[in-house]
């Protein structure tokens, strides 16, 4: 009686503790509609202004590229007609085009004219460098400068005209740099407070509102008057990249600050804005006050929901701590882990150290047969995944083994199982354990290793190349059989002895390692006679290729061992020479000792 008081006791403790905690996140949970009701409309007008900004960037190239076709036209048509560009006809077409594109002034400037000013006035770098595009025949869209005689900031956009292949001169426009910041869209909700063009960096290269700004960092600046470092981050990002962004900057007394930015196809130019509206914090105020009547009904609502969810918890927790305590006992045998497989709930859960094993953060996994392994290979875990149905259609023992590897180890595991409850066919669950197994099966890996490989050479032996072969064939039917033999290997032996033949050996090896590719099964078969399958492959050009391949391999090596290493190569194809093993290296073995009979390296076979 006194245990069930205590934990009744507890129980309203920890509800009256829920109760003030959900009365809590209610307030939170307006805090943050707030908040997110506000990013919402942050988001709507960084898109609004990002329509505004991309449609001015739009205008401004438009009138620059119609400008730029009209001088590539005009210059077009002085080099095809031959027109002398000084004539008073070709200057009375100039001004009539400036006139008909209202704000165009054209004028043609011969390149020696272009070349003095250019002395007159001190070459500099970035001069020179224009001028040196004009010679070439490229068209040049200045950058920003600033001009007293026309107490303004101009750029000018250049075509240069040629005859017989040579820039003879140039095709000039001057054009306000206001040309750029002129709006397309405007709102009445929006108020500029400042407005320019930068380079890719920030700098100011123009700006209508303030001249101090000019040649100043604008990201630098706004910084200075409050802006925050990860704002500053952004817009940096931003003047970096050409697309359309808008970035909230502040907002405080009622307003919100917005700055605008989009890069130009010219000169790393980006139209920078930077926009104050009101509008935002009204609205948002406007739906919060209607909000606020369904709290009340709401904090009812959260009452009788903690009194559910305070039930729920504490069964929840009853039930956890003992599933708990039963793997955590289970689980100090470090080398196994226990798992239960839940089939209707498709669940994993096991003991504490199987998640390294299954990818898992916590003690269960949710939508096993969707789960992706890091370490469990696909095969693998096809595998898994078909033991635990094959378990569910009988309550008798399953048993695999699951290899699970990264980068730097891998470690075997034999998977024991057996499925419990439910009907004969459909049971509740599965319990099983991993045991690591990795010694032994690293044992018997290396005596399988051992078993079919040659121990000088290290390729596969007699046996287990005619297995591969065999298979392949059968899987493929198509393939190069290649027959290598060692000449003059006993002269080889007798010269400089057995040490000297084994090196010669391993050096076929070598070659032949270096030639096919690493699914080519590659054998040595005896003494000194070596196969090799090409698979997926029946031209006889490639086998000729891969032979002479061999032949270089062998030169190269006989020249850094000082031994003079060649062989005689007969090859088969399939299915020209054969279809089956045998056939083949019947053919492949004729057109070796033919070709050892002939001196000639190389014999394909011609058998039927």
């Amino acid at each position: 009686m006194g245990k069930t008081e205590k934990i009744d006791k507890r129980a309203l403790i920890l509800f009256a503790v829920c109760l003030a905690v959900i009365l809590v996140l209610i307030n939170l949970l307006f805090i943050r509609y707030r908040r997110g009701l506000d990013q919402n409309f942050y988001t709507l007008e960084e898109q609004l202004l990002d329509s505004f900004i991309g449609g001015q960037r739009d205008a401004a190239e438009a009138k620059l590229t119609d400008l730029q076709n009209n001088l590539k036209a005009t210059a077009a048509l002085i080099e095809q007609t031959g027109v002398d560009p000084d004539s008073p006809g070709l200057i009375d077409y100039l001004k009539e085009m400036g006139e008909i594109h209202s704000g165009y002034q054209v004028q043609y400037i011969p390149l020696e004219t272009l070349a003095a000013g250019l002395e007159e006035q001190g070459i500099q770098p970035s001069d020179y460098e224009i001028y040196q595009k004009l010679a070439a025949g490229q068209s040049v869209v200045s950058e920003l400068r600033r001009s007293k005689r026309l107490n303004g900031t101009y750029f000018s956009i250049a075509e240069p005209v040629l005859q017989d292949g040579k820039t003879i001169g140039v095709l000039r426009s001057l054009l306000d740099a206001e040309l750029l910041l002129k709006e397309t869209q405007s709102s009445t909700l929006y108020a500029i407070s400042f407005q320019c063009v930068t380079d890719s960096s920030g700098t100011v290269l123009y700006t209508p509102n303030r001249q101090d700004w000019v040649g100043a960092d604008l990201v630098s600046g706004l910084s200075e008057r409050g802006m925050k470092d990860a704002v500053s981050k952004r817009l940096r990002a931003a003047l970096g990249s050409a697309d359309a962004t808008t970035i909230l900057i502040g907002e405080g007394d009622g307003e919100t600050h917005f700055v605008s930015s989009v890069g130009l196809k010219y000169n790393n130019w980006h139209l920078v804005k930077i926009e104050t509206t009101t509008v935002l914090d009204e609205a948002s105020r406007e739906i919060m006050h209607r909000m606020i009547w369904i709290s009340g009904s709401l904090m009812l609502l959260t009452f009788l929901v903690g009194l559910l969810l305070l039930a729920g918890v504490l069964r929840q927790q009853r039930k956890q701590k003992i599933e708990h305590a039963r793997y955590a006992a289970i689980a100090n045998f470090t080398d196994t882990v226990l798992f239960e497989y839940n089939y209707k709930e498709d669940i994993l859960e096991m003991t504490d150290n199987g998640h390294g094993l299954f990818s898992s953060v916590g003690d269960r996994i949710r939508n096993l047969r969707a789960h992706r392994f890091d370490l469990l290979g696909e095969k693998d875990r096809a595998r898994f995944l078909a033991m635990l149905d094959e378990a569910a259609k009988s309550d008798a023992p399953r048993s695999i083994e699951l290899c699970f590897a990264d980068s730097s180890s891998v470690r075997w595991y034999e998977c024991k199982a057996q499925a419990l409850g439910g009907k004969p066919g459909s049971p509740e669950i599965l319990i099983g354990k991993m045991t690591d197994i990795t010694a032994r099966k690293s044992k018997e890996l290396l005596l399988i290793e051992r078993a079919e490989r040659d121990q000088l050479t290290g390729l596969l032996n007699k046996v287990s190349t005619e297995q591969a072969i065999r298979a392949l064939l059968q899987q493929d039917g198509r393939g190069l059989l290649f027959m290598i033999d060692l000449n003059r290997f006993k002269k080889i032996n007798d010269t400089y002895g057995h040490d000297a033949g084994d090196r010669a050996l391993r050096a076929m090896s070598e070659a032949l390692r270096a030639v096919f590719r690493a699914c080519d099964p590659v054998g040595r078969i005896g003494g000194d006679e070596f196969l090799a399958l090409m698979a997926d492959a029946d031209d006889e050009t490639v086998a000729a290729r891969k032979a002479e391949q061999i032949e270089k391999q062998l030169e190269r090596i006989s020249a850094a061992q000082g031994l003079e290493i060649t062989a005689s190569i007969g090859v088969a194809c399939c299915p020209k020479n054969g279809s089956n093993y045998d056939a083949l290296f019947k053919a492949a073995d004729n057109a070796m000792y033919q070709a050892k009979k002939q001196d000639s390296g190389v014999v394909l076979s011609d058998e039927k």
